[in-house]
């Protein structure tokens, strides 16, 4: 990955490129951590039904139809992956579902229910959103339901958090309105780049230098995939400006000082997303 770092346009070969290798990660590192299969699992559409519908099953289109190679080497799934990207990325195709298919399978369900605090909770939440176990089985490996660091006992009830400092961060509008904390972990990512969770979407936001510092001007660089967007937003972030934040406020910048407190955000000539 270091070829494309501080490559802000990178040709349409460089992004299919950075997608498989991106895919491939997030299986292998779930296949991989504690308690994983060991395998990741690639699930692709195979044309035509395994299975007839019955009482226990109504045939969906979808799974009916998957197949799947088990992959032993990274190596080994980024080449799997390469070979059935046209699935994953088809505007009108299944490519998110194949993606979740392989995700559970290579962490394995077993382990997935292992990793919640509750074992009879779902990774998709009500309306179809993805669930914040979901968020964190892709950006961490496994489906901890909370983003606190470590383990938070509850009256005897042991509820599960983040397990060590990651590279990629989560910044929350949740946070904001005080609906839970993000824990450093999982808010002081050590690459620069943070998912951001706000407005019901996810989008996500990033610095060109790695371990940045809530205590230092920061150059940061956004981006929507349901933004439509022709270009990067660029904000400069100024913290402990004595800025306080009001819930009128654009949603991003109610985000970004959950990390950096009271900073001003200039958008740089930019029309601040509301």
């Amino acid at each position: 990955m270091d070829h494309y770092a501080g490559n802000l346009s990178p040709n349409n070969a460089e992004r299919q490129q950075i997608l498989v290798k991106v895919l491939a990660s997030i299986l292998w590192q779930a296949a991989n951590y504690e308690g994983g299969s060991k395998f990741a699992f690639v699930c692709y559409d195979s044309g035509r039904s395994k299975f007839q519908c019955s009482i226990l099953y109504r045939n969906d289109g979808i799974t009916e139809r998957i197949q799947f190679s088990r992959c032993s080497t990274l190596a080994a799934t980024e080449s799997c992956v390469q070979e059935f990207l046209p699935q994953f990325q088809s505007a009108m195709g299944k490519g998110c579902i194949l993606f979740l298919y392989s995700l559970v399978l290579s962490r394995g369900v077993n382990t997935i229910r292992n990793d919640l605090d509750e074992p009879g909770s779902a990774l998709m939440a009500n309306h179809g959103y993805c669930s914040q176990e979901l968020v964190n089985l892709c950006m961490m490996g496994y489906s901890a339901q909370n983003v606190f660091n470590n383990t938070v006992d509850l009256d005897g009830k042991i509820l599960k958090g983040i397990r060590e400092p990651r590279d990629i961060g989560l910044l929350t509008l949740y946070e904001y309105y005080k609906v839970f904390e993000v824990g450093s972990y999982l808010k002081e990512a050590s690459s620069g780049i943070w998912v951001v969770c706000s407005e019901s979407h996810y989008s996500v936001l990033f610095s060109k230098k790695s371990s940045c510092s809530p205590l230092e001007v920061t150059d940061l660089f956004y981006y929507d995939s349901l933004g439509n967007q022709d270009a990067l937003y660029n904000l400069t972030v100024y913290p402990n400006s004595g800025v306080a934040s009001a819930d009128d406020d654009p949603p991003l910048e109610l985000c970004i000082r959950t990390f950096w407190k009271n900073a001003k955000v200039d958008w740089n000539g930019s029309e601040p997303l509301l």
